[in-house]
């Protein structure tokens, strides 16, 4: 009993000292030897690619690739090799032969901004290639992919440069390519994928909401397919994904990026001085572009945002209550984000007529807004109840406003932000900007 105490004793501190297995990197070996080593132990290899001080590179070699599980795959499925990049450009731990053999690979990482993961096949072809820092998790993804042929970016690529229609794999080559900044071979697999997608529904009558997801990930300027197809088919899109104005939020961030964006935003991301844009060309060169209705969607968009820039608060109020009445409450914060909830958009919008319109109509329509919201919720909130009672004291209504901001503030009685309202109101100050 006591030699197996002292055997225990013994062993405590080395199991307290044992170090977690690394990933073995070969070194000082040539292409052809790393080709050598894969063919006879049936792996594939592994080209670890970074540059010293890179700060993702270096998190990942802290936290994810000493990792067992981590160590054991790379050691189990590849030969793996380590480049590393110094601050003068030298590669190191890897011979010059090797390095020459890929370099044409090693130049598609920008090994400064992100590491790189280049996997290739025992005979030297590149199979796959992914970029950035991944946690464990992720990088784990990232092995899994390298060893799968239905994965591997490039046995994907080079199916489809052969011809295969194999429009499954599509999506993910697509998306893949985008990551890895292949805009070229990202364009053109859309491409073909959205005009496969289409002529489904011609034909059949049949879309998937992973099919709108991908048309909608790829539409890049008012001419693509997809952008037509949601324009004249918004909605059946909307139907399918099951969110009101779905394929609207799409088109409308695309009028924003490709026109309004242009013309509102200077180079130094600031927005133009107070020269007014002609709102009807700018009108009628939207609905060229895409329709009519479009056009007078994001002409009103763009108004609110430029008026409220300019502090014109008279004209700002009135396309702000115009959107909500035509198209709809909003968050301006997030203008095409319809998953968010009925309620908290007739909030914002309300809580915008309240801080800078001073028109009694307007308000009273701000206050019809505030007073949905609070209907719609399950449980009250604090926030939608400051909205009423700013509005109700706005139009001087200043009994019922203190009992809405007291019901307020007895719902959240650390908001800072309902004590100054209802402080204000009992001394008779304005709670309001304008």
């Amino acid at each position: 009993m006591m030699m197996r105490c002292w055997l225990v004793l013994f062993c405590w501190p080395m199991m307290l000292l044992a170090k977690e297995p690394d990933i073995q990197f070969v070194s000082n070996v040539t292409w052809k030897e790393v080709m050598t080593k894969a063919r006879v132990e049936h792996k594939l290899i592994f080209i670890y690619y970074y540059a010293e001080g890179n700060r993702d590179a270096g998190k990942m070699n802290r936290e994810v690739l000493s990792k067992v599980q981590v160590s054991n795959e790379c050691n189990e499925q590849f030969v793996n090799v380590k480049i590393t990049v110094d601050s003068a450009g030298n590669k190191e731990e890897a011979s010059a032969s090797l390095i020459q053999s890929i370099a044409g690979y090693l130049q598609l990482v920008d090994v400064r901004a992100r590491p790189g993961f280049l996997f290739f096949s025992p005979d030297g072809k590149i199979l796959h290639r992914e970029e950035g820092f991944r946690d464990e998790p992720g990088f784990l993804s990232v092995i899994k992919n390298a060893v799968n042929s239905e994965r591997q970016y490039y046995s994907l690529l080079k199916r489809y440069r052969e011809g295969t229609k194999e429009y499954s794999t599509y999506p993910y080559l697509a998306t893949t390519a985008r990551v890895l900044h292949d805009s070229a071979v990202a364009e053109e697999v859309s491409s073909v994928y959205t005009a496969y997608v289409l002529g489904k529904y011609v034909a059949e009558q049949r879309m998937s909401r992973k099919d709108i997801e991908f048309l909608s990930a790829f539409m890049r300027k008012p001419s693509d397919a997809g952008m037509r197809f949601f324009l004249d088919h918004g909605a059946w899109v909307d139907t399918i994904m099951g969110v009101r104005h779905y394929a609207r939020s799409h088109i409308d961030a695309m009028v924003y990026s490709t026109v309004i964006d242009s013309l509102l935003i200077s180079r130094n991301r600031s927005l133009t001085p107070a020269t007014e844009p002609d709102w009807g060309l700018l009108e009628k060169h939207i609905s060229q572009l895409f329709n009519e209705e479009t056009a007078e969607r994001n002409v009103n968009w763009a108004k609110i945002r430029w008026y409220e820039d300019q502090k014109r608060w008279k004209e700002y109020c009135s396309c702000v209550v115009e959107k909500v009445e035509k198209y709809g409450p909003y968050e301006k914060h997030f203008p095409n984000n319809y998953y968010l909830e009925s309620a908290i958009r007739y909030n914002a919008a309300a809580w915008e007529v309240f801080s800078y319109c001073t028109d009694n109509v307007q308000l009273n329509k701000a206050l019809l807004w505030s007073e949905k919201a609070m209907q719609q919720i399950a449980e009250p909130n604090a926030e939608f109840y400051d909205t009423y009672a700013n509005l109700l004291y706005k139009m001087g209504r200043v009994k019922e406003a203190l009992q809405y901001e007291e019901k307020a503030l007895l719902m959240d009685p650390r908001d800072k932000y309902i004590q100054v309202n209802l402080d204000k109101m009992k001394k008779g100050d304005r709670t309001w900007k304008n």
